[in-house]
């Protein structure tokens, strides 16, 4: 195949102008460079975010040339060669009529291109020769929507097609650079940097009709000399400097649906190795779980064969063989890392999508087994969305988007989501082995599906505590229905369990412990003899001790994966050392009470301490 449409990103990008959210560019664009890097073929992408087969743009997302020029920016800044469907440029609008018969019924979004105020040559004849369309016409005279009255005019939609147009052609960047997504504290913004040798630009667009003081993260962007004057491609004005100081938060004003291409000079970080494929789950061996239930989903539709879990250095790598259908079904991963957690879970009120979490509410676990954590992994036309949901013993829960994937790229990187610390999951979705939809005996058979990178910071999980972790996995569907493909197994059944079922109401555990043997860190022992003197308290006290002077970091970091607090940064003596942390966050900002991490890093080891914050 020489060349094919990015569709998903042309939904999605409706969708965030739609809904005044950028969370499905990026996603969707992450997904889409992930496919173009994982394609057997070297082929041309083509990005279009309008076609004759669906509503016109300025109808389907909002007819304000504002938000159509909004629109046009994110036609012209990203990666992949811009496909203009005609009158999108001038905001023509048009949606399916279906009370025409068949073909007709797309009349309206193909109408005769407007170089007229009022129609007429050399404009199409279509609308002399059919009365009926001319009838039903959604285009107007003088409805603004015309070559004729944009042409010239400052500030039009068309001149800003024009503007951007030119600056595209001009920039080799935005030509030919590569992609590097920035994240943005205002949600409705997509910030990356198309980056090229000779030049690299910094885009920053607003989907949303209200303007947005925000900060931009290029923590970890190089800055060549350590200060560069982002310069404006459109105006050429310049505006603060983007310094090693600012640069994890460099502040930025954007005005309703408006956009900056700033010219800066930076170096993209290096993208993450990706450490996961789906293909090599049985290289987690010995499994910790093997299913016993045929499935109810449909054979190499959804299963789960086998359960594999690993503690490796300061990390968590688990697997399970089988497959997932791309409707919407999910994963379910539950982990018990930690004192607390919940045994009934509580779930009411998390956001959706995605859709089934949080239908959980009430189901109880087995005794013993009090998950702080959920992962949930689902996927839906080709791509993974992963979830994070932290369950407190007092109730509730709380929900982090970590980002998108592609099924069967071969890769487990995520994009588009808060993922500080790197939370790797990858689906290969050709399993053809396994449990049948009447049989679980071949279930060891099947060797390719999930796998699954957790940092320990990520999920709560000190890696010398490993041996305490406890966990289960098990299928959901959209409506809340847990189905009867849950590690380790239920025993048979063929009925799925139902919305929030009783674990009780099955023989045997249905979850597992992780084996001492897998669950020694692979790390050399620490000479840091990181300990929290002063627990429970509402200042907590950290003491530490440094075999030779070197530099040293000290952060403490909550159960979500942020950085709370940095109390130690820069060169420190050897020896023993105490260092006290205020329950502040690096603004000054007092932290709620309960469960954090302290972690020391020096000499490129690190070591990580829970800590209780009480108030």
């Amino acid at each position: 195949m020489d060349a094919a449409f990015t569709k998903p990103f042309e939904f999605a990008a409706r969708d965030a102008l739609s809904w005044e959210d950028a969370g499905p560019l990026y996603s969707s664009m992450a997904a889409t460079v992930a496919a173009r890097d994982a394609a057997v073929v070297d082929g041309t992408f083509l990005c279009t975010i309008g076609n004759h087969d669906v509503s016109r743009l300025a109808s389907s997302v909002g007819d304000s040339f504002a938000k159509g020029k909004a629109a046009a920016a994110v036609l012209l800044t990203q990666p992949f060669t811009p496909n203009l469907y005609y009158g999108d440029e001038i905001g023509m609008r048009g949606a399916k009529n279906t009370s025409y018969a068949g073909d007709a019924a797309d009349i309206p979004m193909r109408e005769p291109f407007k170089w007229n105020a009022v129609a007429g040559p050399p404009m199409s004849n279509y609308f002399v020769l059919n009365a009926a369309a001319y009838a039903g016409r959604i285009s107007q005279n003088n409805d603004g929507r015309s070559v004729a009255e944009q042409q010239g005019v400052s500030g039009s939609l068309l001149e800003t097609y024009r503007e951007l147009i030119a600056a595209r052609k001009a920039s080799v960047a935005l030509r030919r650079g590569g992609y590097a997504p920035v994240t943005a504290s205002a949600a409705s913004v997509w910030a990356f940097v198309r980056d090229h040798q000779d030049q690299q630009v910094l885009v920053a667009i607003n989907v949303s009709g209200s303007a947005r003081t925000l900060t931009l993260d290029l923590g970890d962007f190089a800055i060549a000399g350590g200060a560069t004057v982002p310069t404006d491609l459109l105006t050429g004005a310049t505006l603060t400097p983007l310094t090693d100081a600012n640069r994890g938060a460099y502040p930025l004003t954007l005005g309703a649906y408006g956009y900056r291409l700033l010219q800066v000079a930076v170096t993209a970080p290096e993208p993450p190795a990706s450490l996961l494929d789906g293909l090599a789950v049985a290289d987690l061996a010995p499994p910790l779980a093997l299913q016993d239930t045929p499935t109810n989903l449909g054979d190499n539709v959804s299963e789960l064969d086998r359960l594999f879990a690993r503690v490796s250095g300061d990390s968590l790598f688990v697997g399970m063989t089988g497959n997932l259908a791309t409707d919407g079904t999910g994963l379910c991963l539950l982990l018990d890392t930690a004192p607390g957690g919940q045994t009934v879970l509580d779930l009411d009120g998390v956001p959706v999508p995605p859709s089934g979490p949080e239908l959980l509410s009430g189901l109880r676990l087995d005794g013993g087994f009090a998950p702080d954590q959920l992962l949930f992994v689902n996927a839906y036309a080709g791509n993974i969305y992963v979830d994070q949901y932290t369950l407190p013993a007092g109730g509730g829960a709380v929900k982090t988007y970590r980002g998108a994937g592609v099924v069967g790229s071969g890769t487990g990187l995520l994009a588009g989501g808060d993922n500080p610390h790197g939370i790797q999951v990858a689906l290969d979705n050709r399993n053809t082995a396994g449990v049948t939809a009447t049989s679980a005996a071949a279930a060891a058979t099947a060797v390719t599906g999930f796998e699954i990178y957790l940092p320990a910071l990520s999920v709560g999980l000190v890696p010398s505590e490993a041996a305490s972790l406890k966990l289960a996995a098990f299928l959901l569907r959209t409506d809340g229905t847990v189905t009867n493909q849950w590690l380790p197994g239920l025993g048979g059944t063929l009925t799925a369990p139902g919305v929030a079922p009783d674990l009780a109401d099955y023989p045997g555990d249905q979850h597992v412990a992780l084996p001492v043997a897998t669950a020694v860190p692979d790390t050399a022992p620490s000479a840091f003899d990181l300990r929290v003197a002063r627990d429970a308290g509402p200042e907590l006290e950290f003491w530490f001790r440094l075999p030779e002077a070197a530099v040293a970091r000290l952060e403490i970091i909550d159960l979500r994966g942020h950085r709370v607090r940095t109390l130690l940064a820069g060169p420190a003596v050897a020896g023993e050392q105490m260092v006290v942390w205020d329950g502040a966050d690096d603004h000054g900002a007092r932290q709620p009470g309960g469960l954090y991490l302290a972690r020391l890093m020096s000499g490129g080891r690190s070591e990580v301490r829970r800590a209780v914050l009480v108030r």
